[in-house]
């Protein structure tokens, strides 16, 4: 008996990091499949506390909810039990897509939902707060469970210090303050553009990762970020070379294309000096179109630069 208490206590800690790393992948694959590896990893560390709050919580979940099956198993006594965790998995779910809904904004017109797309946008933190929330509600509806029906065993000291309190008292505290707590954020972000733009603005800046081009004894390393709202393409430039001298100005043999076409914008160097073996700064294209799909930079000057090309393809 004791063997098979160990055997379901471990699978009930890696169902539940299973669980968080399936909804975490959900999060991955439809940022990287709409855009890029690259976004996808940018956006995380942008939201992070949200997202890490929404897949620790699913994860704790599926963990409780699997220990009671296991348990019920063994002591055949509970009957079900399986609301609390679906529920919990589809309102975390929608929470995770909504913050990645804007990616499928340009597919969604074509079928008709464009205001289901502007609707996941604009509430996707009331999404996420929901989640949270939800979260919270299911993993105390699985301890009340645990606890009301003796669902865990006294080896177990966590689960029988959390099965001692009294979790009637508990929802009666817990649902008022979790409802106010939903209430002031909605109230807050819904009035506070700022804040309820946060996670917006990342999602409208697309990585551009690193690509390198090298020949002719230089080294040309180019990456960035495209900023759709604010019309903005930043470049990070490293250029180095072992001989010679890199006497040019990069605003000037610099050239962009925007979904193949050439195109003229303002554009401005932050960096070293022409000159040097060695030069590095920001190159940032201003008034860039919104919906740029595929970008390209070209950097060419007679002589040993020649035309080291880069693209894009978001």
């Amino acid at each position: 008996m004791q063997e098979q208490i160990r055997k379901a206590k471990q699978k009930s800690i890696l169902w539940g990091i299973i669980g968080s790393a399936l909804l975490l992948s959900i999060y991955f694959i439809i940022v990287s499949l709409s855009n890029s590896v690259g976004h996808a990893l940018s956006e995380f560390w942008q939201l992070w506390y949200w997202i890490t709050a929404l897949v620790v919580g699913f994860g704790i979940q599926v963990g409780l909810f699997t220990h009671t099956r296991q348990t019920i198993q063994l002591k055949k006594q509970l009957k079900g039990a399986t609301s609390s965790v679906a529920a919990g998995a589809g309102v975390s779910t929608v929470s995770m897509v909504a913050c990645c809904a804007h990616h499928l904004s340009d597919l969604l017109p074509i079928l008709g939902l464009s205001a289901a797309a502007v609707f996941l946008t604009q509430y996707q933190l009331v999404f996420m707060i929901v989640g949270i929330l939800s979260n919270i509600l299911g993993i105390t509806y699985m301890l009340s469970i645990i606890s009301k029906h003796h669902l865990y065993f006294d080896d177990n000291k966590w689960l029988v210090r959390l099965a001692g309190y009294n979790y009637k008292r508990i929802f009666r505290i817990e649902i008022p303050i979790l409802l106010i707590i939903f209430l002031s954020g909605t109230l807050f972000f819904s009035g506070n553009p700022a804040a309820s733009s946060q996670v917006a603005d990342v999602q409208q800046r697309v990585l551009l990762e690193n690509q390198e081009v090298q020949g002719n004894g230089i080294w040309v390393v180019i990456g960035g970020e495209y900023q759709r709202a604010q019309g903005m393409l930043i470049f990070n430039i490293k250029i180095t070379t072992h001989s010679g001298s890199l006497d040019f100005r990069l605003d000037k043999i610099s050239t962009l294309k925007i979904n193949g076409r050439p195109i003229s914008l303002p554009v401005t160097w932050e960096g070293s000096p022409p000159g040097g073996h060695h030069r590095s700064g920001r190159l940032s294209f201003n008034k860039v179109p919104p919906n740029a799909s595929s970008i390209a930079l070209t950097v060419s000057k007679a002589g040993r630069i020649g035309n080291r090309k880069f693209l894009w393809d978001l």
